[in-house]
């Protein structure tokens, strides 16, 4: 899991010039949030906690204005933008 977050945080060094050391990002990027919400509710999904992974997403898409369904695949690359909400998958 460690791992995967640590990922996820070089993830945003690599494609935002603007991120200027860790503790930023794990307090200021909703996307990076997001992510971590989507851990979450992606595991639950999986243990048929469906109802739970759904309303989870809910709250955090208002927390962060992004929201991912909790089936979409955790590996997926995915590009997101906060300002219209939404969540796209990435090519190549």
């Amino acid at each position: 899991m460690f791992k995967a977050i640590k990922e996820d945080i070089d993830s945003v060094f690599a494609r935002d010039p603007a991120a200027r050391n860790m503790i930023e990002v794990v307090t200021c990027y909703p996307g990076f949030h997001a992510r971590l919400i989507h851990r979450l509710t992606h595991g639950l999904w999986k243990l048929r906690f469906k109802w739970l992974a759904r309303f989870l997403a809910y709250i955090g898409r208002a927390l962060t204005g992004i929201e991912i369904h909790p089936w979409r695949d955790d590996r997926a690359q995915v590009l997101y933008r906060p300002r219209h909400g939404r969540c796209y998958r990435r090519n190549g």
